[in-house]
C-alpha cells in the first residue's frame, strides 16, 4: 500500500514539474523567436521612417541639419562652400589656362583663370577669378560633389536670408571697404515732435541724419563669408573691396551669363545680373 502511494506522489510531481517548466518556457523573453519578431519590428519602424523622412524631404517646408565639412555652410537647404574657388585644374585633372598678361585675353574664347591685378597675394585673400568658359566646361570646374550655382540657387539664397538684410548677412567681417554714408543725428534723436516745433537742430538742420563712414564690412551671421575679389572686365581690373561677383551657371543671351553680386555699400545691396562671358569673375560652390 505506502508503495502505491508513493508512486502516486512521484506521478504528482512529475506532472507539476512538466506544467511549470512550459509555463517558464512560454514567458522567456529571449528565445530565438521573440528576438526575431523585434528584429522585424524595429526593421519595418526604420523603413517608415525612412520613407517619411523622403517624404519630408521633398517638401521645401522641411529643412534637415546635416554634418558639414569645416568649409561648408548649410542657409535653409542648401549647402554652400565658406570659400571662393581657388583651384588650377577641372575635375578631370587637366590644367586650366593660366592667364598671366592682359594681352593674353585678347580674344580668348577657352577656360581661364587669373589672380586680380595678376597678383598672387590678391589669390590667397580672394581666390581665383575665372571666365565663364572655365565655368561651363564639360570637363568641371567644381570638384566632385559640387555645382557652379544657377540663377534660381542663387535667388533661393536669397529667399532664405531676406532681401532686405542679405548683403550684410552674407558679407564677411573684414575686406570690405569703407563708404559715405548717413547716420541717425544723435542730438536730436530723442526729441519729441512736440519739442521739434519751437526747436532746430544745428548739427543736421533738421533732417535728422548726419553724414558719417560707414563700414562696408557684413555681419557675416549667415556664414557664407562672401569677399569683395572684384573684376576683370572691357580689358580692366576693378572694384576689389566694393563688390562680389559671383558667376552662376546660367547663360543670358549667346555672350553673356548671370552673375550674383554684393555691394560695400549697403547692407540689402544684392542683386542678379549679366555679365559677358570673357570676364573674370569669382566662384563660389553648391553642394549637389
Amino acid at each position: 500500500m505506502k508503495k502505491i502511494i508513493l508512486c502516486l506522489l512521484s506521478i504528482s510531481l512529475l506532472a507539476s514539474c512538466g506544467s511549470s517548466i512550459e509555463k517558464n518556457n512560454s514567458s522567456q523573453p529571449d528565445t530565438l523567436a521573440n528576438k526575431n519578431s523585434t528584429t522585424e519590428k524595429s526593421a519595418t519602424q526604420f523603413d517608415n521612417e525612412a520613407a517619411k523622412r523622403i517624404d519630408d524631404a521633398n517638401n521645401s517646408d522641411v529643412v534637415y541639419e546635416v554634418a558639414l565639412g569645416p568649409n561648408e555652410v548649410q542657409i535653409g537647404s542648401q549647402i554652400w562652400s565658406k570659400l571662393n574657388l581657388d583651384v588650377t585644374n577641372y575635375s578631370n585633372g587637366e590644367e586650366i589656362i593660366q592667364v598671366t598678361d592682359a594681352n593674353q585675353l585678347k580674344g580668348l574664347k577657352k577656360g581661364a583663370w587669373c589672380y586680380y591685378n595678376f597678383d598672387p597675394n590678391n589669390g590667397a585673400k580672394y581666390g581665383k577669378l575665372y571666365n565663364w568658359y572655365a565655368v561651363s566646361a564639360l570637363r568641371g570646374l567644381a570638384p566632385d560633389g559640387w555645382h557652379i550655382p544657377s540663377y534660381d540657387e542663387w535667388r533661393n539664397l536669397l529667399d532664405n536670408l531676406g532681401y532686405e538684410t542679405a548683403a550684410s548677412q552674407l558679407k564677411s567681417t573684414y575686406g570690405w571697404k569703407s563708404f559715405q554714408g548717413y547716420i541717425t543725428c544723435p542730438i536730436c534723436a530723442g526729441w519729441s515732435d512736440v519739442y521739434r516745433e519751437g526747436h532746430d537742430c544745428s548739427n543736421c538742420n533738421n533732417s535728422r541724419k548726419v553724414s558719417s563712414i560707414l563700414s562696408g564690412n557684413g555681419t557675416n551671421s549667415s556664414g557664407f563669408n562672401a569677399l569683395p575679389g572684384g573684376i576683370f572686365s572691357f580689358g580692366a581690373f576693378g572694384e576689389i573691396e566694393e563688390w562680389g561677383l559671383w558667376w552662376s551657371s546660367s547663360l543670358s543671351g549667346d555672350d553673356h551669363a548671370e552673375k550674383f553680386i554684393i555691394s560695400f555699400e549697403s547692407g540689402s545691396a544684392t542683386g542678379i545680373q549679366n555679365e559677358r562671358k570673357s570676364s573674370f569673375l569669382s566662384v563660389r560652390c553648391i553642394k549637389n
